[in-house]
């Protein structure tokens, strides 16, 4: 029982937070592969994305969220055509208030919003960054 309480203290006061274990990650459904990701403080968040859809893709925006159904912030991403195999930066800056701080852990939802024909419909690819804040 008593180390129950210890360890519940060491959680509670944050010498020894469950978080900081977790290792990072950063997951995309749709094709896309994370090759490099980072979390800057105070709140910007990079990834960078494979296109492995296997077709080239059009009309490239995205959006970054702090939880999954959040307020959204625009991200930017230089590119209009994305073909097979390519690699594009996806920058995202959080705003309202979030700043977090370096050597913490923070979570970032990215959604990709793209046409596999230039005139077609909008798909959408949804990824989560887990990382520690650099």
């Amino acid at each position: 029982m008593a180390s129950l309480v210890a360890v519940g203290a060491l959680v509670y006061f944050g010498i020894s937070s469950p978080s900081n274990y977790l290792p990072d990650k950063c997951i995309f459904s749709n094709n896309f592969g994370c090759s490099d990701y980072i979390m800057n403080s105070p709140n910007l968040a990079k990834v960078r994305l494979v296109n492995g859809i296997g077709q080239s893709i059009y009309n490239i925006s995205a959006t970054a969220s702090l939880t999954s159904s959040g307020t959204t912030y625009a991200c930017v991403v230089i590119s209009s055509q994305w073909f097979t195999n390519d690699i594009r930066d996806v920058n995202c800056t959080l705003g309202g208030g979030t700043s977090w701080s370096a050597k913490s852990k923070a979570k970032v939802y990215i959604t990709v919003i793209y046409r596999t024909d230039p005139a077609g419909y909008n798909q959408n690819a949804v990824g989560e960054l887990y990382s520690t804040v650099q």
